[in-house]
């Protein structure tokens, strides 16, 4: 399961394209916040023949999270896990800087075992917002970028056998980047009292050519994520 939810917050797929955003200031954005709800949907498109994999991960109240994958290839299945978020939350400050923490168990059972997997990542960076864009109907403050700098995680597995004892394991590792190698960029859709909207919605395509030939690639990524302070 290791960096199964580092994908909701960091993948940089440049800016997003949709509008009717609400303005936004310093002061709106800064505060902790709980993520109250999440729906992403991440696809890929690479081979030859062409193979399609998709990720969805959503969560309607914060709480409770689930992950669906699926993949156009030969003989492939649809695989889902659920599972707990036991912290949820983003630190914004007023001085450019923010931090995340992510907390989520997942749990399930197969023929003759059941199994727990856990995660708690810690990420922080600097963040700024986006001047206006005529061109895509973005005015000053409808889209903040947010640069990754840090990143840590501790793991834990753990899987029980029918009639037996549990074998946990577990594992940290953490990773660091300059300013602008690992960045999102969202747009702001809502900003009201105590309640955030963030919205990400872009693409990315590569092709490599060699000696046996060319292969390319695509990525789409959709994402809104609502943010909440008590």
């Amino acid at each position: 399961m290791k960096k199964t939810l580092i994908l909701l917050f960091v993948a940089a797929l440049g800016a997003g394209t949709m509008s009717s955003c609400k303005k936004s200031n310093t002061g709106k954005l800064s505060g902790e916040w709980t993520v109250a709800s999440l729906s992403e949907t991440n696809t890929n498109t690479s081979g030859n023949p062409s193979t399609t994999s998709t990720t969805t991960v959503s969560s309607t109240d914060g709480a409770a999270v689930s992950i669906e994958s699926s993949s156009t290839a030969a003989n492939s299945t649809t695989t889902t896990m659920n599972g707990t978020v036991n912290t949820g939350t983003w630190t914004i400050e007023k001085d450019g800087t923010w931090s995340m923490i992510m907390d989520v168990t997942f749990s399930g059972s197969e023929t003759g075992y059941t199994w727990t997997q856990s995660e708690r990542e810690t990420t922080t960076g600097t963040w700024s917002f986006v001047g206006k864009d005529k061109s895509a109907d973005f005015k000053r403050n409808d889209r903040v970028i947010f640069n990754t700098l840090t990143s840590a995680s501790d793991y834990s597995d753990s899987y029980t056998v029918t009639g037996g004892s549990a074998v946990t394991s577990t594992s940290s590792d953490s990773y660091s980047w300059a300013t602008g190698e690992n960045q999102a960029t969202y747009v702001i859709t809502e900003s009201k009292k105590k309640e955030l909207t963030l919205t990400q919605d872009g693409s990315s395509s590569w092709s490599d050519t060699d000696a046996g030939g060319t292969t390319s690639g695509s990525s789409t990524l959709m994402s809104t994520m609502t943010l909440t302070q008590d």
